[in-house]
């Protein structure tokens, strides 16, 4: 009777620590996808930070054609330091 108690009691064990693993995997699984649908996003956020920055080089450099005064862009981190 003790050897089936105790193979009984290993075989719940060994249940428990696969639930827990395959828990575990489903939830690596559900992190990798949250991953893979915010990089579009994150390429999207990085182009547009691209833009604006030649958009301001752009600015900059119609304004020394004129021969206006330059101004740094407004959020600069340089501005920032001297906050």
């Amino acid at each position: 009777m003790d050897d089936l108690t105790s193979t009984s009691l290993n075989q719940n064990q060994h249940i428990e620590a696969e639930l827990g693993l395959r828990g575990e995997v489903h939830s690596l699984q559900a992190d990798c996808r949250m991953k893979e649908l915010d990089r579009p996003n994150r390429i999207r956020e990085f182009s547009l930070k691209r833009m604006v920055e030649l958009m301001e080089l752009e600015q900059e450099y119609k304004r020394r054609e004129r021969g206006e005064k330059t101004h740094p862009p407004f959020f600069s981190c340089e501005n920032l330091s001297t906050v």
